[in-house]
Parts: structure tokens; sequence; C-alpha cells
């Protein structure tokens, strides 16, 4: 018997020959050899009725491709081969070549190529194999997914094409993911009926633009294109060309929050995201961070052209929001205005650090401040404490600490003598604070009282020293004041403790209940000794022995 040519290399062969045909000759033909007898009869049949042309590309499909991508596009031809058989060799031609490309990408290739008129189909295939290297072999789908789903009157000339050839020759895709360049080339595929030229300068822009973020912020900023593509084409043209740059002129930590923000801004307006981006740059720069998270939340509440006002600054709310937000400045504003005004009072370097979230008390922070070159301010402020400004309470803070180090707080011996008070404290001993405090019986509450006593100090002599300073640190006294809770009701202990604090803070009266008025008046002829010029360190020391 003489057997025939092998179904592969075009001519036709009888089920029995291929089921009969030696190992040897199935040994080069992989897909095939994957497949049970009955099988490759079907597909020897099917085959036979393949015009020549086809049945040559499946020869080489087989040989160029992996077994499995082999047997889907086959599969995928047949299909096409009953109503576009034109598509059919269009595909099988694509992919008889060596092209990177996974099994599951098939079919979305072949239901874009049956979407297609036949030179667009054939124009499409013949982009294949360099398509293939920029976008990758799963990106390829998506491209083509994104073909599907073009109107028909979108295939008119092909401006697609335009894309493609831009896509396979774009310098910029060095520096992209593979996931990235697949998104974006069908993000652009779906834009290009619109103007085609324009959409390809968009393309070389966007790429482009994606160098400059960080790598994490390509599929934020590509999703919020895709879902202003399926509704508002203009808005994502907009955000392509210009997005980037909104975003590469913000700081580095601002950029990913400002994404996050403009993608929760599509359900009010199509052109709110870009709005927010670029005014988002200007809003840091004149307002601050705190200042900007605020404009962005209230923001958030608004619908239609009002969010879009708002977002391109041009509503009263949007004014009157960062009005507000300018008079909350958070310490991560001014930490390094307010780390040299310190360096440059203490004579040497001081570092400005965040402290607490919150200062419900900054002034009288409840303990003996125990590193000299440090000073520790709070995140942000009570609405209390906001006045006379944010600033000017940060400020008084930081002198308020500073001042410890020009007056001597650090400085202090035990065995130094005071300047106004007779020594109480035991002779011959020396040694610091920690030295002093131990002498009590109740070494805590004694730290207590003699921190109030000393920081009641250092605040007069700080008010004199810095006479600039003075209405505004009388008034973060008046504010601390206020905010502080009552003394009735508190235990006789914590009661005097209270007096004792309010009295420091510029009080006129303790607040003493009639049965330790006693107690109060004698509280307030101490701090009159400690407020005076040229008070030392061992005055309060003494005045805590009292």
């Amino acid at each position: 018997m003489t057997s025939s040519p092998s179904p592969l290399s075009g001519a036709a062969m009888p089920p029995a020959a291929l089921t009969a045909a030696s190992s040897a000759e199935l040994a080069p033909r992989p897909t095939w050899a994957a497949l049970a007898p009955a099988e490759r009869a079907d597909w020897q049949a099917e085959l036979s009725r393949w015009p020549a042309a086809h049945r040559a590309y499946a020869a080489r499909l087989c040989s160029a491709q992996q077994p499995a991508v082999a047997l889907a596009t086959l599969h995928a031809a047949r299909r096409l081969m009953r109503y576009r058989a034109d598509a059919a060799g269009h595909l099988l031609q694509a992919l008889c070549e060596p092209v990177a490309l996974a099994a599951d990408a098939v079919e979305p290739l072949s239901a874009a190529l049956a979407a297609l008129p036949t030179a667009h189909s054939r124009a499409f295939c013949e982009r294949l194999p360099r398509l293939a290297v920029v976008v990758s072999a799963s990106g390829l789908a998506a491209v083509a997914g994104a073909l599907v789903r073009l109107p028909s009157s979108a295939h008119s000339g092909a401006p697609w094409l335009l894309v493609l050839d831009a896509a396979t020759s774009l310098a910029a895709w060095a520096g992209l993911a593979p996931t990235a360049r697949a998104r974006l080339v069908g993000l652009l595929v779906t834009l290009a009926p619109a103007d085609p030229a324009a959409v390809v300068g968009e393309l070389r822009a966007a790429a482009a633009g994606l160098l400059h973020l960080d790598p994490s912020l390509h599929a934020p900023f590509l999703g919020v294109a895709e879902r202003l593509a399926g509704g508002t084409p203009s808005a994502a043209r907009g955000w392509l060309r210009e997005g980037t740059a909104a975003l590469a002129a913000l700081a580095t930590e601002h950029r990913a929050p400002a994404l996050h923000a403009a993608a929760r801004t599509l359900a009010q307006h199509a052109e709110a995201p870009l709005a927010l981006v670029q005014c988002s740059a200007a809003i840091l720069r004149d307002a601050g961070a705190a200042a900007w998270q605020a404009w962005l939340a209230a923001g958030a509440e608004l619908s239609g052209y009002a969010a879009l006002a708002y977002h391109r600054r041009q509503s009263r709310r949007g004014a009157e929001v960062l009005r507000a937000a300018r008079r909350q400045v958070a310490l991560a504003d001014i930490q390094a205005v307010l780390a040299r005004y310190c360096s440059a009072l203490a004579g040497g370097p001081i570092e400005v650090a965040a402290g607490a979230a919150d200062a419900p008390s900054p002034l009288r922070g409840g303990g003996v401040v125990s590193e000299a070159l440090r000073v520790s301010l709070p995140l942000a402020l009570p609405a209390a404490l906001r006045r006379p400004s944010p600033f000017a309470c940060y400020k008084v803070m930081a002198t308020h600490q500073v001042a410890h180090i020009e007056f001597g707080t650090y400085d202090f011996a035990l065995g130094r003598p005071a300047r106004y008070f007779a020594t109480w404290r035991p002779a011959g001993r020396s040694g610091g604070l920690d030295a002093f405090l131990v002498l009590f019986p109740d070494p805590a509450l004694a730290c207590a009282i003699f921190t109030v006593l000393d920081d009641a100090r250092v605040d007069a002599l700080a008010i004199r020293q810095y006479a600039g300073l003075a209405a505004d640190y009388r008034a973060v006294q008046r504010a601390e004041r206020r905010a502080r809770a009552e003394v009735t009701g508190l235990p006789p202990r914590s009661a005097l403790l209270e007096a004792l604090i309010r009295l420091s803070l510029g009080g006129r009266g303790s607040g003493l209940p009639a049965t330790l008025r006693a107690f109060g008046d004698q509280l307030r002829r101490v701090l009159r000794v400690v407020e005076r010029p040229g008070a030392t360190v061992e005055d309060a020391a003494e005045a805590t022995l009292r």
C-alpha cells in the first residue's frame, strides 16, 4: 500500500490511513499524537474539506505552536470556516509562525477576526507577531476583546490600525509591564474611532507619562481611564493626555491618595477625576496636606455639575472648606519651620518630632521632659486649641519646651541654692532631678507638682524674654485653661493639683471649695515666687517642698 501524504502537508488522507500511520510519521506532529484515534479521524475528515492553503497553514501551525495552542487555533478556525473562511485563513496564517501565545487567548482572537471586515482581519493578523512582543501573549486577548466591543461603524477605515502601528513602534514601552501595555493599547483601540491621529498622540503621552509614576499606580490609573472610556470617551482621552502629568506634579506620598480619590469621583462627574488631580498640587502648596485631605473628603459628598465645579475650585463650597481647613494646620505642614525656629532659640540643633495624636494639654504635659534636644508636638490640635491660630499654638508649645533648655531645667543641681527660697533640701547631697524626687514619700506626686511649678516659672520667663510672643502665649494659656476639667467634684488631692495647674495658666481663682480654699491661697503665694524674674529651677524644687 502506498501511503498518502499527511493532511498537515496539504493533501487529503483517508481516516484509516491516518490511524494506520507509523509512529515515526506521527513523531514530528505532537499535536496529533496527543489525540485519540477517533479524534484524529474526525480532524482528518474536517481538514479534507479545507482549501489547500488552509491545510498548509494548519501543518505549519502544528510545528510552530505548542499542542494546546495549535489545537485551540484549529478549533477556532473550524468554527470560523462555517461562515468566515477568510478569517479562518488569516488566523491560521498569523499563528503558523512562532508567536508567544496562550491557549486561552485564541478564542478572543477568533472572535475579533469574525467581527472584522476581510481586509481588516488580514491587517490585524499581519500585526499579531509584532503586537505579541509588545503586549505579551495574554495581552493579545485584551486587545482582541477591545476590537470585538467596537461598533461596526468603527471599522470604517480601521482607525484602530493606527494605534496598533504606533504601539508596535513605541520606544516608551520598554519601561512598562506587558499588562499595562496591553490595557493601554486596548483602551486606545476603543477610543481610536473618535480621532485616530489624536488618539495615537495620547497613546504616546500616556505611555511616556506612566514611566514617571510608580508601577503600583499604573493599574489604578488605567482603571480610571477604562471606566471613563465606557461612558465618556472624551473624558478618558483627557485623563490619558493630562492625568499622568498632573499626578507627577504631586509629591510622591500624595500621588496614590490623589489617584484613589479621583477614582471615587467617577460616579460624580466624568471630568471630576482630572480636575481633582490637577487642582491638588496648588492646594497642597498653598494650604497644606491637612487642608487638602479635608477638601477631598468634603468633595465626596457632591454629585453632577456641583462636584465638577467643586473639584475645579469654582464653587463657594470648596473655598469655604479650604478657608476652614487652613485654620487646622497639621504638624507635618510646619514641622521643618518649627525645627529651624527651635534651633535658633536654643542656639543649636533641635529635633521636632510627632508625639501624641492630639494635645489636650499643650503647656502642662504632666511629666518632666527627659530629652533636652527633642521637642515633641502633637500631630494635630483639638478644636479648643486652634486659637489664636494653629501655627501660633504650635509655636507657643515649641517655645515652652525649648525654654526649659534656655532657662535651666536640665541643669538642676540638688546642692545648688535657690534664688528666692530658703533651702529646705538636705545639705551635703548631690545629683539631679531623680535624686531630688526620691526625697519624697510619693515621688510621682512630687514629680507632678514640680513639673507644674517649673512650667509656670519657664512660662513667666519666656513671656518676658519673647515679648512678641506674649499675646499668643497668654491666648494659648487661656485656651488650655478653658479646655481643662473643672475642679469641682474632684478628690481633694486631684483638686489641689488641678487648682495649681489652673493658677499656673494665669487663672485668677483656684476654683477650690471652701474647705480647701486656704490651700489655694498658699498655692498662689508659692506660684508668685517661682514666676519672679530670674527664678531658677532650684526655686521650683524648693517650692515643691512647700
